[in-house]
């Protein structure tokens, strides 16, 4: 049994707390590929990528449906160990060191890939300057 980390969807759940369905949250997102939002909430056939504007509108539209302030943490759940030959079953923090641990290594990685995708944006403005 070997042990990697992995990120995983919450969205799923999300939904049937708040009795929101996935055509809604497309709809209030304003995200085209309605496809996509549905890949995202179906447990166990859950998109591995998925970019970072797609990310952020859905946020938007769960906030919208919701009036609540969904943060990443709400859709997304990051296991520092979990096990790879069972990526269906999500463990539980077993202490609130552990789960703002948790919190605080995943916003940082997504925030090191906010950053990432600032720079490419900027490469690319400026190479786009550069060849006109």
């Amino acid at each position: 049994m070997s042990l990697m980390a992995q990120v995983r969807w919450k969205l799923a759940d999300l939904l049937e707390r708040y009795g929101i369905t996935a055509y809604g949250v497309a709809k209030a997102s304003e995200i085209r590929r309605v496809n996509t939002v549905y890949r995202i909430a179906k447990r166990g056939e859950e998109p591995i990528r998925v970019d970072l504007p797609t990310l952020a509108a859905l946020l938007s539209g769960l906030r919208a449906l919701t009036g609540e302030d969904i943060q990443l943490t709400d859709i997304l759940e990051y296991h520092p160990d979990a096990n790879e030959e069972d990526t269906e079953e999500m463990s539980v923090p077993s202490s609130d060191l552990e789960a703002q641990r948790t919190v605080a290594t995943a916003l940082e990685r997504l925030q090191d890939l906010d950053f990432t995708a600032k720079q490419l944006a900027m490469l690319i403005n400026q190479l786009q300057s550069e060849v006109k």
